[in-house]
């Protein structure tokens, strides 16, 4: 869980509320796009305006220096030579 990682990290977890600006930002234009016959991909909505919008403010806002989305990344990491 986000709780254990968090604790395991010593690092504290902060939950934001953002589902008023998912609403806005992200359901609302989805409808009126779709309304109008368009697909369009949520998700593009998502990442402009909650995840790297909203949410990357309110990171910096309480001093953070990252932000753990919760998506899965596969990271490789590689000896230095002579090392």
């Amino acid at each position: 869980s986000a709780k254990k990682a968090c604790d395991h990290l010593g690092i504290p977890l902060v939950e934001v509320d953002m589902v008023a600006n998912y609403w806005q930002e992200v359901f609302e234009p989805y409808l009126e796009k779709f309304k109008l016959g368009v697909t369009p991909n949520p998700d593009l909505y998502c990442n402009r305006h909650i995840k790297f919008g909203a949410l990357m403010r309110q990171a910096l806002d309480l001093g953070a220096d990252g932000l753990a989305t919760g998506h899965f990344a596969r990271l490789a990491f590689q000896e230095a030579e002579g090392g």
